[in-house]
């Protein structure tokens, strides 16, 4: 309710349900199943757009605070978010394998388009037996490396309507 007032207030969307409105949401709601989730150590969330200070669309200080309230509430002290974006995208990448290689639970936040290019933020776990937690989906040769526990992707309507007309947003 607390940030559904603020929505409304500082950044004009409530009652409109708008879209931006309902991200918010969405993405508040993945950080709490990351939260409540022990198993889930690393979690990927991806976006259409990144968050940025100062914009309404999707603000990083009002995730931050969403966040910040949903750790107290489970009394969690340490921040546990990273925004892995286009800028400074190597440090901020060896940064995040960095901390879930030392055995952070960790939420990271990035776009399509930063890691749809082909890019691998698999990390090395340090701190499970490989052979028995480790879950292997094909025949190629085993790897150290492990993907994301968890991930969320938000609706890409902007790649949906780029597709053309004859393509549902189902397909």
């Amino acid at each position: 309710q607390k940030f559904f007032e603020k929505l409304g207030n500082e950044l004009g969307f409530i009652g409109k349900n708008t879209y931006h409105e309902e991200r918010y949401l969405r993405v508040a709601l993945a950080y709490k199943k990351f939260i409540e989730n022990e198993e889930i150590r690393s979690f990927l969330c991806v976006l259409t757009a990144f968050p940025k200070n100062n914009n309404p669309q999707l603000d990083k200080q009002t995730l931050y605070e969403i966040f910040k309230a949903i750790r107290n509430e489970h009394k969690i002290e340490k921040d546990n978010v990273e925004i892995l974006s286009g800028e400074e995208y190597e440090n901020s990448k060896q940064k995040i394998q960095r901390r879930l290689t030392e055995g952070e639970k960790l939420f990271v936040i990035s776009t399509y388009p930063t890691i749809g290019a082909g890019q691998n933020i698999q990390y090395v776990p340090s701190s499970i037996d490989r052979e028995e937690q480790l879950v292997k989906i094909n025949d190629f040769d085993s790897r150290d490396e492990k993907d994301f526990d968890a991930i969320y992707l938000d609706r890409p309507t902007n790649l949906i309507s780029n597709l053309g007309e004859n393509i549902s947003e189902e397909d």
